[in-house]
């Protein structure tokens, strides 16, 4: 029979034959139908027979250009070769393992600012494999499921069950306070000297480079202190929470100030004093909580620092709320001044605009983890 006449039949290949073949496998089975060589077909569509062989034996993809001329030359659609060439290779990279790497990695990554806990040194990843990276993950929540740590009851802290990537970085860098305070070795804690350390720790309130015998003395009195920033997509000012028989402390200087030092520091050795012995994440302190915990530790931090009494009786007393004025009841009461001006921007007795440049910053004091 004529070649030219030979009827050939009508169909479109389906795309689940293309998930598991090469759309030239598709080619061939069209050659054969038709009787043609592949030869034949490269000299209609004018390429190189070697190129023609490449194609069919799946060494070579299907470009627009190839699939116009295979559908001009056997009278299937053009849309149909790329989807059929697309589905294949997509089928193909399916079965790569790196593929696989990567929907384990996306799985990794769901739980935690992955890169930057890596950029500050908390996880290992040095030869970027994932079994490197979940081991390090594994190593660093104590479990293979970090919803599930074991550290989780020992720091009691109340998390949703569906957690946002927000309350995953604030459990990484609780976790990550929690091993550098395991590393530090402390005295004995006992509550009754709390308030002989809150003594010692406002003498130390009035010049900004005193900041650095914060931690001695708390770890004198039995308190781990750590300073630690914050990751991000959180929001942390402060915690606390207890390792063994002794309290935690940690803070992340989200704001360079040395009025937000202190005021940040003794919130959270309020929530001590008052015996919420359930961990605490303290984010935006200077923003009014309304949870009684937060409120209780905010007044009674507020009073160590300035007490009310005192405050009040300055300002009823006070017609102008300028330096000098300010300057005179911070040496009264044996305070820096930055910590008043920090007093009147919360209550906004004083705009926040007003003397910010008269607040030291403190991170160049203090050595952040």
């Amino acid at each position: 029979m004529d070649k030219m006449n030979k009827t050939v039949p009508t169909r479109k290949p389906s795309i689940e034959r293309a998930v598991v073949n090469h759309p030239g496998s598709i080619i061939a089975f069209e050659l054969d139908a038709r009787g043609w060589t592949q030869k034949d077909l490269a000299a209609i569509v004018q390429r190189p027979a070697q190129a023609i062989n490449e194609i069919i034996n799946g060494k070579k993809r299907i470009t627009a250009e190839t699939a116009y001329a295979l559908a001009s030359a056997l009278g299937i659609n053009e849309e149909i070769w790329l989807r059929l060439e697309s589905n294949y290779q997509l089928y193909i990279s399916r079965q790569n393992v790196k593929q696989h790497e990567i929907a384990r990695r996306s799985a990794l990554f769901s739980f935690a600012p992955i890169l930057e806990m890596i950029r500050r040194g908390w996880l290992k990843n040095i030869d970027n494999k994932t079994e490197t990276l979940e081991s390090s993950i594994e190593e660093f929540y104590g479990s293979k499921i970090p919803q599930l740590s074991p550290y989780l009851p020992q720091l009691r802290f109340r998390l949703s069950e569906n957690r946002t990537p927000e309350e995953y970085a604030k459990l990484a860098w609780v976790i990550q306070v929690y091993h550098l305070a395991k590393k530090d070795k402390v005295a004995q804690f006992n509550l009754n000297n709390l308030d002989k350390l809150i003594e010692d720790l406002l003498e130390l309130t009035k010049h900004p480079k005193q900041v650095t015998m914060v931690k001695p003395k708390l770890e004198e009195y039995g308190i781990h202190f750590i300073l630690l920033e914050h990751l991000s997509k959180s929001y942390i000012d402060g915690a606390t929470f207890y390792l063994d028989d002794n309290p935690v402390v940690a803070l992340t200087l989200r704001f360079d100030r040395l009025d937000y030092f202190w005021f940040t520091l003794m919130h959270e050795l309020a929530h001590i004093k008052l015996g919420h012995t359930e961990g605490h994440i303290d984010d935006s302190l200077e923003s009014n909580d309304t949870t009684k915990d937060e409120i209780e530790a905010s007044e009674v931090a507020g009073n160590w620092l300035i007490e009310e009494s005192k405050l009040e009786k300055f300002l009823t007393d006070s017609r102008n709320l300028d330096k000098a004025t300010i300057d005179l009841f911070a040496e009264s009461i044996l305070r820096h001044p930055s910590i008043v001006i920090g007093r009147l921007h919360n209550r906004k007795i004083l705009s926040y605009s007003k003397m910010r440049d008269h607040i030291p910053k403190v991170k160049h004091f203090l050595p952040m983890e």
